[in-house]
C-alpha cells in the first residue's frame, strides 16, 4: 500500500527584531555622518555661486565707468535714491536674479514693500518708489564711494549727505581717482543696498542679523548708521560657516570664521574673511596705518 507523502513548505528565517533595529541604527549613524558633508557642500557651491554672480557685476561696472567715466549713478531715473540697482540692470541688460546671492534662500518679511534690510540668509528689499514702484530683491552692497548723483559729476548718498566738506574729497568720482583698482571693492555681500565705510567702523556682534517688522519696512541692527557703523553692513556671516547660525562677532581682536565676497575694480573678484574687510581701499584717502574695526555694537 502506497502512503502518500505530504510536502510542507520550508520556512526560512526572517529578521529578527534585533537585527532590524541593528541595521536601523547603523543607516542612522551613516546619516549623521553624510548629512553635515553634504551641508557643507551646498554651502560650498552656493559661495561658488555667489562668485560667479559678483565677478559679472563687477566687469559689467568696470564696462559702465569705461563708457562714461565714472560709477553708476545712486538715484533712478525716476528720482528713487540709494537705487544704483535699477541703473545697473538698466545697463547691463540681464534679470535681476544676479542681484541675489543663492544663501539667502529665506522669503522676505513683509512682502514686496519697500525699505527692507536683509541678513545672512535673508535678501533685501527695494522699491523705485518715485517711479513705477517696481520692487528689487538682493544681495549684494555697493560700496558707496563710488556712488554719483545722475548727472556723473557730484557725490551722493549718505556720506555726501552728512556732511559734504568733509567727506566729498574721499568719493571715487572719476575713474582716474581710483589708484590701486587691485584692492579697491565695488561690490561685496551685504545686508542693504549701500554703505560708506571708514577705518574706525564697528562690526554688529550679531554676525547672521536679525530682522524687526517696523510698519511697512524691516529693519536690522546691522543697518547701521553712518559715520562710524556702516561698515556693519557687509561684516556679515554669510559665507565660510553655517550661514544660519548664530554667529558673532563679541569683541575687536576676535576673528571670526566666517566672510563674505568682495568685487575688486581691477575685474577679480574674491572670498574675505570679515576681519580682512579693513585691508581694503575703500575711499580715495584710506589710511592702512589706523584702518582696524572699531568696538561691535
Amino acid at each position: 500500500m502506497n502512503i502518500p507523502v505530504v510536502h510542507r513548505k520550508s520556512r526560512r528565517p526572517g529578521f529578527t527584531l534585533i537585527e532590524l533595529l541593528v541595521v536601523i541604527a547603523i543607516i542612522a549613524i551613516l546619516a549623521a555622518m553624510l548629512l553635515p558633508a553634504l551641508a557643507s557642500a551646498k554651502r560650498h557651491a552656493q559661495a561658488i555661486n555667489c562668485l560667479n554672480n559678483i565677478k559679472q557685476m563687477t566687469l559689467a561696472n568696470n564696462m559702465y565707468m569705461q563708457d562714461y567715466g565714472h560709477g553708476i549713478p545712486d538715484n533712478s531715473p525716476s528720482g528713487s535714491t540709494g537705487s544704483w540697482f535699477i541703473n545697473f540692470l538698466d545697463y547691463y541688460s540681464k534679470g535681476t536674479n544676479i542681484l541675489r546671492c543663492p544663501t539667502t534662500s529665506q522669503p522676505l518679511l513683509g512682502g514686496l514693500e519697500n525699505n527692507q534690510a536683509g541678513n545672512a540668509v535673508t535678501p533685501w528689499c527695494k522699491t523705485d518708489y518715485a517711479g513705477n514702484g517696481a520692487a528689487y530683491i538682493g544681495s549684494y552692497i555697493i560700496n558707496g564711494w563710488l556712488d554719483t548723483d545722475s548727472s556723473g559729476i557730484a557725490a551722493a548718498g549718505d556720506a555726501h549727505n552728512n556732511n559734504a566738506a568733509t567727506y566729498d574729497p574721499m568719493y571715487y568720482l572719476k575713474e582716474s581717482a581710483i589708484r590701486v583698482p587691485t584692492t579697491t571693492p565695488i561690490f561685496s555681500d551685504g545686508i542693504w543696498v549701500d554703505f560708506w565705510p571708514l577705518e574706525g567702523d564697528s562690526p554688529c556682534k550679531d554676525l547672521r542679523g536679525t530682522l524687526t517688522v517696523n510698519a511697512t519696512s524691516v529693519s536690522n541692527p546691522q543697518e547701521a548708521a553712518f559715520p562710524g557703523k556702516s561698515f556693519a553692513r557687509t561684516v556679515v556671516a554669510r559665507h565660510g560657516c553655517n550661514a544660519s547660525a548664530p554667529n558673532t562677532w563679541m569683541n575687536a581682536t576676535d576673528v571670526p570664521r566666517a566672510g563674505i565676497n568682495v568685487g575688486l575694480l581691477d575685474g577679480h573678484a574674491e572670498y574675505s574673511q570679515l576681519r580682512h574687510l579693513w585691508t581694503y581701499t575703500w575711499h580715495q584717502n584710506w589710511k592702512m596705518s589706523i584702518a582696524t574695526p572699531g568696538a561691535p555694537f
